[in-house]
Parts: structure tokens; sequence; C-alpha cells
């Protein structure tokens, strides 16, 4: 819409009210068994040739069950604005469509249809359409002549600054040994361009999860990969910034919490996500340095859990709670020393018993010995005793290995792309991602979304354990599928890849519908 804000400014021509024009909207019927094209255009009193340009057919064959146009009704268009931050337009009336661009708040739009679900079909721009959420559009505001002129030449000058910027950040060069982070990069994805492993990524730049911000400085190479020492420095830095900017930065700190929960329909907001995180990382920067004894002061160590951080790793978390990473690995069912960042960790209480048949086998011979009256009666009670321990403590160990299984398969696709239809293992769409983690454990799913839902036995939150599927619905029934993996988090497949989310965050707690369970880990 800049374009055109521009060219009315130069004209100096005043906006004004005008008439809303008409469109068409679509009659249709159902193909049903035995119908024809002649037949329905008899019954609809319209031409075969009429049926065949409104449905774009190019020969007379029809199915049953296909949906034709048999005519067209006027109804008026109308004149929105954009009331979200940005908001994306998708080629379908839908979230699982793909996005094709993203409209500032304030641009003005012509509502084209609306359909059942609550979206609208719109043109923009130059006569470009596509489909939005209309709860995501409002009246339009007309403005006088002088205020658009004024605006439209700010916005000019915008125009200019972006395109200069714009060309001087997408040539990448892939021959350097230092990459700086962009808005919409992943590891994956930074790994293909530069023809490098993830591993590699991770290990170069010691980090301990896939997770990577804007402006972050990454060694992709290994002549600049980063000193272990030096990381550390800078992460506890970070890290004590956070805790006293606080008090102190409020509003530095309020800005970067809403961009990062920013709903679904805003992600898309580029500029303004990168303008608060790198505010954010200058006011970081500034912050004197500080120890791991001084960071680890500031951590309840009287908690019985504890949330991951950057740059933490068992050892250090074990340290710092005065335990054993063997006893922190034994409370969480680790079957790996890898963490995420938000992880929720147990760090104190009993670790559950894994193993309780040489206890009952004891007991049992014991009996036996001591009461030798009781005979062959004695004997098989005791062998059924001990047969029945051993099963429950085998089939405790299948379900925690299972569920490990699980979670490591899930993980090693952090960071792929997601692609409407994607089955994986390159690319997912929800569904895909689910349905292929859990067919490498074993377990088998259907696969949409919705159909996981009526497959799956529904369980309370409260209920709710890793490894349970967690669903989402935007208004149209089950749209959206992820991996429990507890602590309110899940790893799912969306616009942005294959990631972990809140649950309960802005963008998704208003949807949650439930948990299902498909498998008894």
């Amino acid at each position: 819409m800049k374009k055109a804000a521009i060219a009315t400014a130069t004209a100096g021509i005043a906006v004004t009210a005008f008439a809303a024009p008409t469109i068409a909207s679509a009659s249709t019927v159902v193909v049903e068994s035995g119908d024809t094209l002649w037949g329905i255009a008899q019954q609809n009193d319209t031409t075969v040739d009429s049926l065949k340009q409104l449905n774009k057919l190019t020969s007379d064959k029809i199915f049953p069950g296909q949906k034709l146009v048999v005519s067209e009704q006027a109804q008026e268009k109308s004149e929105k604005q954009v009331t979200a931050t940005w908001l994306n337009v998708r080629d379908g009336a839908g979230v699982d469509n793909n996005i094709i661009t993203s409209l500032k708040g304030g641009t003005k739009v012509t509502v084209e249809t609306t359909e059942s679900n609550g979206w609208n079909k719109i043109t923009y721009g130059d006569g470009q359409t596509g489909y939005v959420n209309g709860k995501y559009l409002g009246e339009a505001t007309q403005t006088a002549a002088v205020t658009e002129t004024t605006t439209a030449a700010t916005e000019q000058t915008q125009v200019q600054t972006e395109t200069t910027t714009a060309s001087s950040t997408e040539q990448v060069a892939t021959d350097v040994s230092t990459y700086k982070v962009k808005s919409g990069d992943t590891l994956w994805g930074l790994s293909t361009k530069f023809g490098v492993s993830v591993n590699d990524l991770m290990s170069w730049n010691n980090l301990s999860s896939s997770s990577i911000y804007v402006g972050q400085n990454l060694a992709v190479k290994a002549s600049a990969a980063q000193p272990a020492a030096s990381t550390q420095t800078e992460t506890a830095t970070e890290e004590q910034t956070t805790q006293t900017e606080t008090a102190t930065q409020s509003e530095t700190a309020t800005q970067s919490e809403t961009t990062t929960q920013a709903s679904e329909e805003q992600t898309s907001s580029t500029q303004e996500s990168q303008a608060s995180t790198e505010s954010t990382q200058s006011s970081t920067t500034q912050a004197s340095t500080v120890t791991e004894e001084t960071q680890a002061d500031a951590i309840d160590t009287s908690a019985s859990t504890y949330t991951v951080r950057s740059g933490d790793s068992l050892s250090k978390i074990a340290g710092i709670f005065g335990t054993s990473v063997s006893n922190l690995k034994a409370l969480n069912g680790l079957s790996s020393d890898a963490l995420q960042v938000g992880q929720v960790l147990k760090v104190k209480g009993q670790v559950p018993a894994q193993n309780t048949t040489n206890n009952s086998s004891s007991t049992a011979s014991s009996s036996t010995t001591n009461n030798s009256t009781s005979g062959s009666s004695s004997s098989s009670a005791s062998s059924s005793s001990t047969s029945n321990a051993s099963s429950s403590s085998s089939s405790s160990s299948s379900s925690s290995a299972s569920y490990s299984a699980l979670l490591s398969e899930a993980q090693k696709h952090l960071g792929k792309p997601y692609s409407w239809g994607g089955n994986g293992p390159s690319s997912f769409d929800c569904s895909g991602f689910t349905k292929y983690v859990y067919g490498q454990v074993g377990i088998s799913l259907p696969r949409t979304a919705s159909a996981q839902y009526s497959a799956s036995t529904k369980v309370s939150e409260s209920q709710a354990k890793p490894g349970d599927l967690v669903f989402f619905n935007y208004g149209s029934g089950i749209a959206h599928v992820g991996i429990y993996v507890g602590g309110g988090q899940m790893i799912d497949a969306q616009d942005n890849g294959v990631k972990y989310d809140n649950i309960h965050g802005s963008g998704w707690g208003e949807y949650l519908v439930g948990f299902g369970r498909v498998a008894n880990f």
C-alpha cells in the first residue's frame, strides 16, 4: 500500500468516501451420482458453456461430490483496514494454508467475500488477493489530503531506507568465517547455507540448544570457533543483566516481553521484533561481567525445581543444588545430557524405585525356608510374587525407554522448516511431524490433527504426561497438534519451523483444547 499512498500524495488528491461496489458471490451445487453438466445446466437455468467457464473445466467430465458454481449473485464489497500490528495474508481461508505476505497495521484492504469460518477474501496493494482472519479487520477511517501527503512523504523515506537496508543485508557471502543472525534464521537453515552440520555450529559456538537470537555472532567455520570460557562469561553477563534490568530498565524488558509473546497473526513483524531484540542486546553489552558464583547466589537453592537458562548444563545445575549429574538424570528420566532453555527440572526429591524383583524374590524365598509346612503351595506363591514384580519392573523400564526415544527423535528435527502437507524428514506440517516422530518409535497415528484428536484418549491438563498430544482449535475445528514434554511446553511444527512452544503463551493459550493420550509412557 506504500506505493499507492505516495502516488496520492504526489497528485494532491483529497481522500473522500465512495459508494461500495458490488462483486459476485457464487451459488453452488454438489454433484450426485448420475448427474451430467447438461442436466445441471437445465435445472439451474444456465448453459453447459457457462458452467464450464465458471468452474474452469476443460471437458464435460464431472464426479460425485464435486462442488460446482452454477450462478453468481451480487453482494457489496466493503473497505476495511488492518487492526493488528502485522496481519498474515494466506492463499486459503484458514491457518493451515501458506502465508503469501504480511500487511502492516492501518493498511486499507477491500473485503471481497466472507467465508463461513470467519475468514475474509481481500484485495490489497495493486490488485493482489488473499485470505485473512476477519477479526483483525476494522472499519476504514478517512483522513485529510494534507495528513495523507505528510504520511506519504514519511513512508517514501522509509521505503528508500528499507530498500537500501534490504539490498545490503540480503547478499550474504558464504565464504566468511562468522555470521550475524537475522530474523527468521535457524541453525538448520544456516547449516544448509554454509555447508556444515548443525552439530558443528553448536560445537563451534558452545551452544547447549538450537536456540539463537537476532544479532548473535556465530562462527560458521572451525577456524572461528569460540572459546568455551569466553562463552560462559558472556552468558553469565547476559543473564545477570536480565535480572538487574527488571528494576532499572522496565521499559526495555516490557518491550522484549511484548515482542516474544506476539500472537500467531503478528509473528511476521520482523522489523519491530528485530528492533526490540537489538535494543535489549545493546543494553546487555553495557553491563559489568559477573562470575558464575554471583549467578548461583541469585538462584533459590531451596527450591525443588529449576527452569533451565541459556548456557546451563547438567553439571553446572548439579553444582548449584549440591547434587550429582546422575541423580538429576534419574529424577527427570533423562537419557542424555541435552537440555533446552525453559525446560523445568526436578532438583530435589526421591528417585523412583526401578526394580523390586530382588526384594520380592528374597522375601518369598525366606518365607519358603522358614515355613517348610507350606510345601508346594508356598513355593508357588513365591514364584508368582517374583514373576509379578519382575513384570511390573520390566513394564516401567520399557515405558521410560519409549518416552526417551520419542523425545530424542523429536529433538533431532528442531529448526527444520514448516511446509503445508510436509511429512518429513526434511520439512513438516504439525500433524505430519507428530505422525513421523511417533512412527519412529513404533506408534502409528492418523495423518491429520483432527483425526489424531479423535483417535486419542482425552485427559485433563492435571493428568497430562510427557508423551501425550496437545491440541488447538482456531475456531473451525482441531487445526494444530504438538507433542507435550511437560512443564507447560511442547515441541511442534509451526510457521517458524520445528521448535519448543509454551502451550499457555500468547497465540496458543486462547486456542488450547486439551490433551490426548496415544501411548502409556
